[in-house]
């Protein structure tokens, strides 16, 4: 025996239809007759009958009969179990050859998900009455629910509760009961319990396909409850798998009302590997402040990472270098993601004209000004030109940059310094014979004495000679005795 639906709903217009299989029967070309009564006790007690004749021709064949539209007088109206039982009369007469039952039930169903509605039907009342319909839980009245209704013409009421995803799990009890129709033998009262809801996730998806190491990655989807609700609370977890397939990473995915999705954002360390990442939402790493939680199955998807291509930015001192001077390097390196690169290796190159220049120099990195920081002491033997400075930026994870920029060095040649030395050799022969002749002229007792020197050409001389302290004194002691020379010309 089989009933179609095994619960229906009390007063179900379309009832249920209760089907027998019959194997081994005897049979004929002409049939042979077989009968079978029918018995339905409901609820209350009461047994309701009807028979059903089929003609065998096969071995195997079922019969049906409908309840309550085959049982004269039944009905749906009573809530609760309704045992069948079947006996054959002919060809032979067998009683309780099969069993069954099926069930009538004010609501729906006896357990429900949260967000589901509560379905409430019962029938038998009086088409004039008023009938309330309530439900408790632990013997509290839901204050959220409260339903008072005229039956229809056939005395049928209908009503329904909408559950929420915070709506308390447990037991209820649904009770309808009218004002003015006489007590059912089986009063319309039915217990049934809420259960937490499942959250179902959809249009997983990235914010790019591929990216390089120290850029963020934005996930997004949609997150609903099994009635098509839309989920605008909780979070969930979502696990990043790099391509060893065993080093894994956590973002949180909490809910964005700007876009009106869930959304998660990581960024990919610098020490990730390079290669297909899988982004996954696992079954149950869902969950509302209500407990409710999901999904059932899980979702994935695949995005490429990229070695980071550092940023180097190097400062240029728009200066000219000479020998003792130290050539300062500075430079910042910025990784993809815009985040100060401050660990790894950074060396500068010094060339010209693709000639090295000195050694690769190790750049530091300075926390406090955010730079990598270097310095060149310009040497007599360098040579002068423009020097491109090279700084080069790498990791053990396989990220890279480079920049370069020019300075100016002037390094003095040999035959200027040469030529420089003679200049001293000269200066110093002036000065010298220019005393010889002042004191020679002192000694003679010449009446008119007048030494002229050329300064301005020894001074032009000296000048070529920056720097020199031993060539300043000179010039200091020559004005001097100038001023005295002028002083003494009116007494001669």
């Amino acid at each position: 025996m089989t009933p179609s639906p095994i619960r229906v709903l009390e007063s179900s217009s379309s009832g249920v239809t209760i089907v027998v299989l019959v194997n081994n029967a005897m049979y004929s070309l002409l049939g042979i007759p077989y009968a079978f009564s029918w018995a339905v006790k409901d609820p209350s007690g009461s047994s309701w009958s009807t028979t059903s004749n089929v003609l065998s021709t096969s071995s195997s064949w079922s019969f049906s009969v409908g309840y309550p539209s085959s049982f004269s007088g039944a009905s749906l109206n009573l809530p609760g179990t309704y045992a069948v039982n079947v006996s054959e009369t002919l060809p032979t007469s067998t009683p309780n050859v099969v069993n069954g039952s099926f069930k009538v039930g004010v609501t729906d169903s006896v357990t429900y998900q949260r967000t589901y509605p509560v379905q409430i039907q019962a029938g038998g009342y009086l088409a004039t009455d008023t009938v309330n319909t309530t439900i408790t839980r632990s013997g509290s009245t839901i204050p959220s629910f409260s339903s008072s209704t005229t039956p229809d013409t056939n005395g049928l009421v209908k009503t329904s509760w909408q559950t929420l995803p915070g709506t308390a799990t447990g037991s209820y009890t649904v009770s309808v009961v009218g004002k003015t129709t006489p007590p059912k033998s089986v009063p319309d009262t039915q217990p049934f319990v809420v259960y937490p809801t499942n959250i179902t996730t959809a249009a997983f998806g990235s914010g790019k396909n591929a990216l390089e190491k120290s850029e963020i990655q934005a996930f997004k989807f949609n997150a609903t409850y099994l009635n098509g609700l839309s989920a605008t609370q909780g979070s969930s977890t979502i696990r990043l798998t790099e391509p060893d397939g065993s080093t894994t990473h956590l973002a949180t995915a909490s809910y964005n009302s700007s876009i009106g999705r869930f959304s998660a954002a990581f960024t990919v360390p610098l020490s990730g590997e390079t290669g297909a990442w899988t982004a996954t939402i696992d079954p149950q790493t869902f969950n509302d402040p209500y407990g409710n939680g999901g999904p059932l199955v899980p979702a994935t998807l695949i995005f490429n990472v990229l070695p980071a291509s550092l940023s180097v930015t190097l400062f240029s001192s728009n200066k000219v270098f000479s020998v003792g001077n130290a050539l300062t390097i500075q430079a910042t390196i910025v990784t993809p993601g815009g985040t100060n690169f401050t660990q790894g290796t950074v060396q500068a190159v010094l060339t010209l004209s693709g000639q090295h220049i000195g050694t690769p120099l190790s750049l530091t990195y300075d926390p406090t000004r955010g730079e990598w920081t270097s310095s060149y002491k310009v040497a007599p033997s360098d040579p002068s030109g423009t020097w491109l400075v090279t700084v080069s930026a790498s990791d053990n994870y396989g990220n890279t940059g480079q920049s370069s920029v020019i300075d100016t060095v002037d390094v003095p040649s040999a035959q200027s310094s040469s030529s420089q030395l003679w200049s001293y050799l000269v200066i110093v022969l002036l000065v010298a014979g220019l005393g010889f002749t002042i004191l020679i002229t002192r000694k003679r007792g010449l009446t008119r004495r007048e030494v002229k020197l050329d300064i301005q050409a020894i001074k032009s001389q000296a000048d070529k000679v920056k720097g020199d302290d031993f060539l300043q004194s000179i010039q200091e002691q020559l004005k001097r005795r100038k001023q005295q020379m002028g002083l003494e010309k009116p007494d001669h």
